[in-house]
């Protein structure tokens, strides 16, 4: 195999492993944040929750740079 093909093939792993630990830390963010917003919010529907973290998204991204 030549040294350009194995340096894609790696290239290529390394870019699938970083798309599944972004996949993860984004489940784990999403997680939190609906947590916290069941904690702090008295949603009546699953509904509710989505339309909160859609209309608050900027707020949230913005809170979550600064921690």
């Amino acid at each position: 195999m030549s040294s350009k093909k194995r340096v894609e093939k790696m290239m290529s792993q390394v870019q699938e492993k970083y798309q599944r630990v972004l996949k993860q830390k984004r489940v784990e963010w999403l997680q939190r944040i609906c947590r916290e917003a069941k904690e702090s919010y008295n949603f009546q529907s699953l509904g509710e929750l989505v339309a909160f973290i859609i209309n608050h998204a900027s707020d949230i991204q913005l809170k979550e740079g600064s921690s």
